[in-house]
């Protein structure tokens, strides 16, 4: 008897603690301040009566027949704060509803509170709100889930034994969801309605008979003002709902799919990992969340894909991708880029994780389809690519682009590709291209048909395109093609055997500038190119090409044209060039709208090989359509022997000490050109040599200061963004001569000629579209250009 006694008085405190006096703060019927499950057949809850929620964190918390009326439901809410709900461990919902209608279930109870009811624990497989039985006309509003073992919210009744829950017998009436904050979800963020349908219904077992029963209907219900994001499963299914109103929920990063197995917190002690990768698969960020300036190590070892998708760094914390261990190897002979980026902004992917190995990340795609070795695309930007071996591939061994197409974020007007540098990497024996950056249709675009409509589309630019060091060798196309990038940087790069085994006529170039391409290309090395050695097809932007080594290229050493969407009078200057063993012609210019200077080149024993036997002797210099250009200082003779070479016959054109070359160019300073191939000063005597190379003999020439009579060739422009106005300073010594804006499309907004000595002059820019523009700067020293963005 005494141990009944003890039991009933445990129950009463039990009642005590867990139901508290009404809150009038809250204007409470009932206040809950304790976990478990609450009848209301025992707090009797009268329509249009508060049961409260009182703030702390509980475990899990079950609502069992709370029944108010059409007009006056009964509302459950949180009170003095935030009300937060879930357990690890537990297999119960952290919220659950069974048997309710008419009810309100709000976190609204504190004002200043968005959320008043927080579920952010859930064990695996188990949902964070549930509401199920006989449930009815309730309303939810303003609870968030932050995280669930499956479900946010899973509100449904399944088609049982009990036929009462069953179609036609029970209907489920004006259900209202909105303004919750559902994510962090390991299944679907919101599971509205049966699973089963009305077609198939559930084919059951019910004393011994088998039999189909078909799900409830839900009629009325509306599901608005949601915020569902990083959910592994759909952000929302809604079921067996007719006439379902859904409208102005915010959906992100949906059907993420869960970690991969080979995705690790940190890496082996001292490697400063904050994460390791182990095995392949595609590794998204949306689900991972790898914050700015973190580093991810992929462990050495064997994979067949890894794919990289939606990263963001910051442009002063970057994340970065390093081998660690050893090296990478990315190998697959499936019909896939073999390692891709995607949608991704200020990454790098290194090799130079481990000392022992200079390129810690090789690829090798042996698929013999059009696939890459690595895929830079889907609107990633500012992106680093070092130390990586790129040993086969279908097509290219490095591509960075988005194509554009239906989608409009992926066109030019919309998406600009930023800092992309590409250095210190091995490409070889790939199918296509070396290197293959930027759109090839600069000008002529790309057609697209979108939903039965055939429309013309334009792809992006790049700005801030840095490639250097780089060796590439034995590639079936060009060995490295850029384009779409007006202010290019494209340097130091070692080129032989190119174009091989092109997949289409004249496609079997060294090296290649693209339509929409300008900057700078220089002091790169390009040897045995099948066709031309050095290509420039398009000009959006100033060309300047200098101290490049062109040796032995199946056709011309130098080939330049114009293609649609090129800027006219903008210039292209070849300057201290060395080309050798053309098949054809030294240099060849078609191109009639630039301002051409061809100055302090070396050509040498051109028409070398089979331009002879078809009629046509090589010549050093050929134009072509009208197109001239000033000529100074070039030195061009018929056999290598005569300038002076170390040693042509291998590729060595570095001068002898007798070389006619040693200071007999002019002063390349005044086109910006003060180096040479081995990054000496020039000149190193008393001029400038000519070609790539300046003789330096051990101790016996100090470098001189060339530039002396040039200042630096650069401009002040702002302010930046423009607005009103724009002005544009130059140092002194230099003087404005002309200044031209171009829009994107190459269509040009403004030209003014200026007169006198001016070294500053100020443009009205008010009437601009806002957007992104070229600007052009002639001078009395030569010609500078750059970008702009006008707000």
């Amino acid at each position: 008897m005494k141990h009944i006694y003890l039991i009933i008085l445990v129950c009463c405190l039990f009642v005590l603690t867990s139901v508290a006096q009404p809150s009038t703060s809250c204007n409470c019927a009932v206040t809950i301040n304790a976990g478990g499950t609450y009848q209301n057949t025992k707090l009797k809850l009268q329509p249009g009566q508060t049961l409260c929620i009182q703030a702390g964190h509980y475990d899990a918390i079950r609502l069992v027949g709370f029944v108010g009326s059409a007009t006056n439901p009964i509302r459950i809410v949180n009170c003095g704060g935030q009300v937060g709900l879930g357990s690890e461990t537990s297999n119960a919902p952290g919220l659950e509803m069974q048997d309710c209608k008419y009810v309100l279930l709000s976190g609204s109870g504190d004002s200043s509170i968005p959320y008043g009811i927080k579920i952010d624990k859930s064990k695996a497989g188990v949902s964070a709100v549930s509401v199920g039985g006989l449930s009815s006309n309730y309303e939810v509003e303003r609870i968030e889930v932050a995280k669930a073992g499956y479900a946010g919210f899973f509100m449904k009744t399944d088609p049982g034994c009990d036929t009462t829950a069953n179609y036609p017998n029970f209907t489920i009436n004006d259900v209202k969801i909105h303004d919750n904050y559902i994510h962090h979800i390991s299944g679907p963020g919101m599971f509205l309605g049966s699973g089963y349908t009305m077609a198939a219904g559930r084919t059951i077992t019910c004393n011994g008979v088998n039999k189909t029963v078909y799900p409830a209907q839900t009629y009325g219900m509306q599901v608005y003002n949601n915020r569902i994001e990083r959910t592994s499963s759909a952000a929302m299914w809604v079921n067996n709902a007719p006439d379902a109103n859904v409208h102005d929920n915010t959906t992100l990063y949906n059907n993420l799919g869960s970690v991969p197995a080979g995705w690790q917190v940190g890496g082996s002690a001292g490697s400063g990992c904050d994460y390791t990768i182990t095995k392949a698969g595609a590794y998204n960020n949306w689900l991972l969340e790898v914050a700015p300036g973190k580093k991810v190590c992929v462990q050495s070892g064997l994979y067949d894909n890894i794919t990289l998708a939606n990263f963001a760094g910051t442009p002063t914390q970057p994340i970065r991708f390093v081998n660690a261990g050893g090296q990478v190897l990315v190998q697959s002979n499936a019909a896939t880029n073999t390692l891709q980026l995607k949608n991704s902004r200020y990454i790098a992917l290194s090799g130079a994780g481990d000392a022992a190995y200079p390129y810690g990340f090789k690829v090798n795609n042996q698929n013999t389809g059009g696939y890459m070795g690595i895929s830079v695309s889907d609107l990633s930007s500012d992106v680093e690519i070092d130390h990586v071996e790129v040993a086969k591939a279908g097509f290219a061994g490095i591509m960075a682009k988005t194509d554009p197409g239906c989608d409009s974020t992926t066109w030019r007007s919309n998406f600009t590709m930023y800092n992309v540098k590409i250095h210190d990497n091995y490409i070889h024996d790939v199918g296509g291209e070396g290197l293959y950056i930027g759109n090839s249709f600069f000008g002529d675009g790309m057609a697209v048909s979108c939903n039965g409509v055939t429309k013309q589309v334009y792809p992006h630019l790049i700005y801030g395109l840095d490639i250097y060091n780089n060796r590439i060798e034995r590639t079936g196309a060009e060995g490295l093609q850029y384009g779409c990038a007006p202010d290019a940087k494209v340097h130091h790069n070692w080129l032989k055997d190119t174009g091989i085994s092109p997949f289409a006529n004249y496609q079997n170039n060294g090296l290649q500038v693209g339509g929409g391409a300008g900057g700078e290309c220089y002091n790169n090395t390009i040897l045995n190119a099948s066709g031309v050695g050095l290509i420039i097809v398009g000009h959006w932007g100033n060309n300047r090409l200098y101290n490049n080594v062109i040796s032995q290229p199946g056709s011309d050493g130098i080939f330049c044209d114009e293609r649609t969407g090129s800027l006219p009078d903008t210039y292209v200057q070849l300057i201290n060039n060395t080309i050798s063993g053309c098949g054809r012609d030294g240099i060849r210019l078609y191109n009639q709208i630039n301002v051409n200077t061809i100055a302090n080149n070396a050509i040498t024993n051109y028409g070398a090989s089979g331009a002879a036997s078809n009629g046509y002797v090589g010549k050093a210099v050929v134009f072509q359509q009208g197109a001239t250009a000033t000529m100074v200082n070039n030195y061009t003779v018929a056999a290598n022997s005569a300038a002076g070479f170390v040693d042509a016959a291998n590729a060595n054109f570095a001068l002898l000490s007798t070389s006619p070359l040693i200071d007999a160019g002019a002063n390349a300073a005044q086109w910006g050109v003060t180096i040479a191939q081995q990054d000496q000063t020039r000149p190193q005597g008393s001029g400038y040599d000519i070609g790539a190379f300046e003789f330096v003999p051990s101790g016996a020439r100090q470098a001189a200061s060339a530039s002396a009579d040039y200042p630096a060739l650069e401009a002040q422009v702002y302010p930046l963004p423009v607005q009103d106005q724009l002005t544009i300073q130059v140092p002194e010594g230099i003087y404005l001569q002309q200044i031209e804006v171009y829009s994107l499309q190459g269509k040009r907004i403004q030209q003014i000629a200026l007169s006198g000595t001016p070294t500053t002059h100020t443009l009205n820019s008010h009437d601009w579209p806002a957007g992104l523009y070229l600007y052009l700067v002639l001078t009395n020293k030569g010609h500078l250009q750059g970008r702009l963005v006008k707000k």
